[in-house]
């Protein structure tokens, strides 16, 4: 059986929409035209994360970077940044720093990655704290997670 509507409840309905917000005729936004890649250089195992009105992404180690970091604002240009990650932690070998994950935390942000353990030469889980989303990310850990 469908559900009826008095016009007192269709108004009432169309008020509280208003005050939430929101209204049922949705207005279009404006298109942002993109071709993929949206970004085209080597990025591997990107994470996304959004900070206010700015996004970053962060990639495995490459270009010469241990954690590939990129800003955009719209999520269509991308400018590369300067490497995330400060010096890895004793315990790491350089070259083996893969899929980072970022998390706001209390006091700033964490980075959780993985890289190579030198003494058994398996993959492990890191984490590196900064107070901003742009690093350095600095691991002070003695072994991995």
């Amino acid at each position: 059986m469908p559900i009826q509507f008095k016009a007192s409840s269709v108004a009432l309905l169309s008020s509280l929409a208003v005050l939430i917000g929101g209204s049922f005729a949705q207005t279009p936004k404006t298109a942002v035209n993109y071709t993929n890649p949206v970004y085209a250089s080597d990025f591997p195992d990107p994470f996304v994360l959004r900070v206010g009105e700015a996004y970053y992404a962060y990639a495995t180690n490459g270009g010469g970077a241990t954690i590939q970091l990129l800003r955009s604002s719209d999520l269509v240009s991308w400018v590369y940044g300067s490497d995330a990650f400060g010096n890895l932690p004793a315990w790491a070998t350089p070259g083996w720093t893969w899929a980072p994950e970022v998390a706001a935390v209390p006091g700033g942000f964490a980075m959780y990655y993985t890289a190579r353990h030198t003494e058994s030469q398996r993959q492990c889980i890191g984490v590196a704290f900064s107070k901003t989303p742009e690093g350095p990310f600095i691991d002070s850990s003695l072994e991995p997670l």
